[in-house]
Formats: structure tokens, sequence, C-alpha cells
């Protein structure tokens, strides 16, 4: 199963869920997030999921985090612009966060089978 598949799964699983708790709040939240402020076209996917790498870094939301460390690389971001992301975050977060943040990164490269790019 590719990325794009997993992320719809991950996101018609979710809605599910939500729905069980209450239906008309899962529906604000297709409506605001899904097809909302993920489809304005002022930042592209790409950018857009760096951002939420970020925000989810400083915030420290590990499983939406590798979610959208997953979405970023899906969109085209290369490991090393979402290790900067991450990066950037420790002046706003603290460095605790930052390293949290990180392992998480090493747990989805793992699950990916991809692997970290030499220094340099």
């Amino acid at each position: 199963m590719d990325l794009e598949q997993e992320r719809q799964q991950r996101i018609a699983k979710a809605l599910e869920r939500f729905s069980r708790f209450d239906a008309s709040w899962a529906e604000m939240f297709r409506v605001y997030v899904l097809d909302g402020m993920y489809t304005r076209n002022i930042l592209d996917q790409r950018t857009r999921e760096l951002c939420a790498v970020a925000a989810l870094t400083v915030l420290d939301r590990p499983p939406q985090l590798k979610d959208h460390i997953k979405g970023a690389l899906r969109n085209g971001a290369s490991i090393q612009e979402v290790i900067e992301a991450i990066l950037q975050t420790s002046i706003y977060g603290g460095f605790p966060t930052a390293l949290g943040a990180l392992t998480h990164l090493e747990a989805v490269l793992e699950e990916l089978g991809l692997q970290l790019p030499a220094e340099g």
C-alpha cells in the first residue's frame, strides 16, 4: 500500500471514529480541515505539511506528527527538509521537544524503510 492509500484509509477511519463521539463535530472537522484549510491554494501541500510538522513538534503531538512527517515525505519534502523543520522548532519549543520529534522521525523512517541522509 502506498502512502496516499494509507492516508485515505487513516482519514476514513478517523472520521468514522470521530462520528461515534459526535457526527456533527466530525462533519465540521471534515468541512473545515479536509475540505477547507487543506484545499487552500496559497501554500503547496509540501509546504503545508512542513508547517504541520513544525507545529506538531512544538505541541508535542506524536501520533499526528508521525502522520504529517509521512505527508511531508509523500508530498515531496526531503528527509533533510523535515529534519530542518524539526530543528527550527527548538527555538520555540525547546531542545527536549525537538529531540522527541527526531525520535519520532526515526520511527517513521524505519517504518517506511528509509534511512537518514549522509551528513554533508
